[in-house]
């Protein structure tokens, strides 16, 4: 299975355990599942398992996947990223799905460095548009620091991924091997 635009694989079923987070990330789609809301920010390094948290939440939530990324959305003409945004939180809401962007530190920069008029008005878009949607809404990013502070309040929830521990790459490594179909490649500790 795989999220189109940055193909990422995953094994055919996906475990928790294998993902460090620091939040309990099953408690998280529980809650989801019963409220339907939510603006998650996800942090993390590259490849610690952000996207692949949020394609096993649509997955969990039976709801399509949107993912949007910084390349998807900015425009080069005034007024054409505002659009791109407002466009891709309409598509999301119309279809149910769960929304993603990813490398939203693109977007949300802090606004007091802003240097050009666009960089401010497109962080006002995104965070008129997030406070409006009612759906899933999940943001990738692995520069949390450089994300703008009244942006960061708009989160439900602010979610660190880290890299994985020992013997979480010791179990990925494990499954991966097994659902490959490698001989003797099983690790046994």
């Amino acid at each position: 299975q795989s999220v189109h635009g940055g193909e990422v694989l995953l094994p055919s079923r996906y475990s928790l355990d294998t993902v460090n987070a620091d939040a309990d990330l099953d408690a998280v789609a529980r809650q989801i599942q019963r409220t339907g809301r939510a603006r998650l920010c996800l942090y993390g390094p590259p490849g610690s398992g952000k996207t692949a948290y949020v394609q096993h939440l649509a997955q969990r939530l039976a709801r399509p996947l949107h993912v949007k990324r910084a390349s998807d959305l900015l425009g080069f003409y005034v007024g054409q990223t505002e659009r791109q945004l407002a466009d891709a939180f309409d598509c999301a809401k119309r279809e149910g799905a769960v929304l993603l962007i990813d490398e939203v530190d693109s977007f949300l920069q802090d606004r007091e460095r802003a240097e050009r008029n666009w960089e401010v008005t497109g962080v006002n878009e995104l965070l008129t548009q997030m406070e409006r949607f009612e759906g899933v809404l999940a943001m990738c990013t692995n520069r949390y620091r450089k994300i703008d502070s009244a942006s960061l309040r708009r989160f439900d929830l602010k979610i660190r991924f880290g890299c994985l521990t020992a013997p979480q790459r010791l179990t990925l490594f494990d499954q991966v091997s097994r659902s490959l179909e490698l001989p003797g490649t099983s690790l046994q500790w």
